[in-house]
């Protein structure tokens, strides 16, 4: 599995992503590549990148949700 990574400017959506993440102990990089998230059609934070799939902060969040807090993935 490639890593998890959380663009983010540190906005309280991208706060709450970062806290989930945290709290179900799944591992993540944390990154602010705008540029990146320009070229894939995103205009604001927070996106989080899960093996080459982008999510937006809805996604994102049930993606989080839907995680166990044991097994992290």
């Amino acid at each position: 599995m490639k890593p998890v990574i959380l663009y983010s400017n540190g906005c309280p959506k991208c706060r709450v992503i970062k806290s989930k993440l945290e709290s179900k102990k799944i591992k993540f990089i944390e990154k602010s590549d705008i540029q990146k998230l320009l070229s894939c059609g995103y205009k604001s934070y927070p996106v989080l990148e899960v093996n080459d799939k982008m999510m937006d902060f809805v996604r994102a969040n049930a993606w989080v949700n839907e995680r166990s807090e044991a097994s992290g993935n």
